[in-house]
């Protein structure tokens, strides 16, 4: 079950990056990225955090019950 959820936020991450891509852009040109795009962003970090935490549980069940039947 955690291998799918990991993929499909993975494809979210694909489809959801351009809020993450405009707040940057606009960051780096010293402007206030706008209310959207900033959402979106931190959308698109708790999304990734939450694929690296996914992905250390998967670890963790791994080395402790073992590879699945």
């Amino acid at each position: 079950m955690l291998h799918w959820a990991v993929v499909l936020l993975i494809i979210f991450q694909y489809f959801a990056h351009e809020g993450m891509e405009h707040s940057h852009s606009a960051l780096s040109r010293g402007q206030t990225p706008n209310a959207s795009d900033l959402l979106w962003a931190n959308i698109h970090v708790i999304a990734g955090v939450t694929v690296l935490l996914f992905a250390l549980a998967r670890l963790w069940l791994r080395f402790t019950r073992g590879a699945p039947s």
